[in-house]
């Protein structure tokens, strides 16, 4: 039996359970760990990329013809804005679908009362701001968020959401979309943390929802967040 067949098997019975009920609101995941494998990153799809360079293109409409370096069209790579103590604030950033409509990628939600305590240990209240910026990787479904040790309030927490619609959806990489993709979609798919670049991803608690392809998670502090396996 092979690896494929394998994991298949192992996952059919998760898989049935979260395909009865896909469509409520996100589900949360296990706790916090550390990964003992090779972590799998989720890239974007590589149409999106194709969409953009024929778009860009003279009149042409080869989309086979596109470099698969090419990153998504989105409404922004980077976004700085200031957070407030006393205020409720959130971003969204988009991507360009295939059929030319803007849909959601990420929104991050700070509500009134979440910012706690900037980088070098000073406590955030009152009418205390910091700036804050959204660094977005072209390539895999990963931002990076700062500053890096920003900490949020446990009673009002920072939020992250994360739309995976515009993700290669051939998870495994294999070069076809089979029933071990939506294993690894229902069983496996999850947000990870990184510290520091260089340091191990861990995974964090995070609800999912398999119908709208949305993963949501508290944060903690900011660093580096990424969909993954």
């Amino acid at each position: 039996m092979g690896k494929t067949t394998s994991l298949f098997l192992l996952g059919t019975a998760l898989w049935a359970s979260a395909c009865a009920d896909n469509t409520g609101p996100p589900r949360v995941q296990d706790p916090p760990r550390l990964t003992d494998r090779p972590l799998h990153q989720v890239v974007w799809a590589p149409s999106l990329a194709r969409e953009f360079v024929a778009r860009r293109s003279s009149g042409g409409t080869d989309l086979s013809a596109a470099a698969p370096s090419t990153p998504p069209l989105l409404s922004s790579y980077s976004l700085s804005f200031w957070a407030h103590a006393s205020k409720d604030r959130s971003i969204e950033i988009d991507y360009r679908a295939g059929d030319s409509s803007w849909q959601p990628y990420l929104v991050l939600s700070i509500p009134k009362g979440s910012l706690l305590r900037r980088p070098d240990g000073a406590l955030l209240a009152g009418t205390d701001s910091i700036l804050i910026t959204a660094s977005i990787d072209t390539t895999q479904l990963t931002v990076r968020l700062e500053p890096t040790g920003l900490t949020f309030n446990d009673a009002a927490p920072a939020q992250l959401k994360v739309w995976y619609t515009g993700a290669n959806r051939d998870f495994d990489a294999n070069g076809i979309i089979d029933d071990a993709d939506s294993y690894i979609e229902q069983a496996l798919l999850g947000v990870w943390v990184q510290e520091q670049v260089g340091d191990p991803w861990i995974a964090v608690p995070a609800g999912k929802n398999l119908s709208g392809r949305l993963l949501a998670a508290n944060l903690k502090h900011f660093s580096g967040y990424t969909v993954s396996w």
